[in-house]
C-alpha cells in the first residue's frame, strides 16, 4: 500500500514538473519573439537605436529598468498576482529588445540580434508545443539536448535564407550549444522553483514566468 502512494506520489510530481516546463518554454517564446519584433523594429530605424546610444541617460535608464525588473520580480514574486507578473515580464522583453538591438544597431549587426532573438524563440515554441500536445516531459537532459538539435536546424534555416557569412554560421551553432548546456545546468534550479500540489493556481503561473525569467537571463 505504501509503495502504491510513493509510485502515485512520483507520478502527480513528475506530471507537475513536466507541465511546468512546458509552461516555462512557452513564456520563454513569448518574450524572445517579443524582443526580436522590437529588435526588428529598431533595426529598421537606427534613428531609434542612435538616439537611445547617444543619449547615455535614456541607455541607463533602460538598462536600471530590465535590472529593476529582474529584482522586483524575484523579491516580491509571492506577493503580487499573475497579471503584475506576465506585465513586468512582457516589460523586461520589450526593454530588452531595445538595449540590445540599439547596441548591435550601432556597431552594424543588427539584422542578426533579431535573428538571434527568432531563433531562440522557434526552439522553445517548438518544444514547448511538442510538451502542450503530446504531454512529453520536457525536463530530461535527453529532451534538451533535443531542443539543442532543433535550434540548430533552425540556425541552419535562418541562415540560410539570410545569407550569412560563414562567422554568423559558426557563432549561431555555437551559440545554441552553449545555451543548451547552460540550460542543462539551470535545470535544477527550475525544477526547485516549482511547487508540487498548486497547479493551475496563479501561483503556478508566477513560478512559470519565474522560470522562463532565469532562463532569459542565461539567454
Amino acid at each position: 500500500m505504501m509503495e502504491n502512494e510513493i509510485k502515485t506520489n512520483e507520478t502527480q510530481v513528475n506530471t507537475e514538473q513536466a507541465h511546468y516546463i512546458t509552461k516555462v518554454y512557452g513564456w520563454m517564446a513569448l518574450g524572445t519573439v517579443i524582443s526580436g519584433l522590437v529588435a526588428f523594429f529598431t533595426n529598421h530605424n537606427p534613428a531609434i537605436a542612435k538616439m537611445i546610444i547617444s543619449n547615455s541617460y535614456t541607455f541607463w535608464v533602460l538598462i536600471g529598468l530590465q535590472v529593476g525588473i529582474i529584482i522586483f520580480l524575484t523579491a516580491l514574486i509571492n506577493k503580487m498576482s499573475a497579471n503584475i507578473a506576465v506585465v513586468s515580464f512582457v516589460l523586461y522583453s520589450i526593454v530588452t529588445g531595445f538595449v540590445f538591438s540599439s547596441l548591435y544597431t550601432v556597431i552594424t549587426l543588427g539584422g542578426d540580434i533579431a535573428s538571434t532573438f527568432f531563433i531562440i524563440s522557434a526552439m522553445f515554441g517548438l518544444m514547448a508545443a511538442i510538451g502542450h500536445f503530446t504531454k512529453t516531459d520536457l525536463k530530461s537532459t535527453g529532451r534538451i539536448i533535443l531542443m539543442g538539435l532543433v535550434g540548430c536546424v533552425i540556425a541552419t534555416s535562418v541562415n540560410y535564407f539570410m545569407d550569412s557569412d560563414a562567422l554568423y554560421w559558426i557563432t549561431s551553432f555555437a551559440g545554441v550549444v552553449i545555451f543548451i548546456g547552460l540550460v542543462v545546468i539551470d535545470s535544477k534550479k527550475l525544477k526547485e522553483i516549482n511547487k508540487i500540489g498548486n497547479e493551475g493556481s496563479d501561483d503556478d503561473e508566477k513560478e512559470a514566468i519565474m522560470g522562463a525569467v532565469c532562463l532569459y537571463i542565461v539567454f
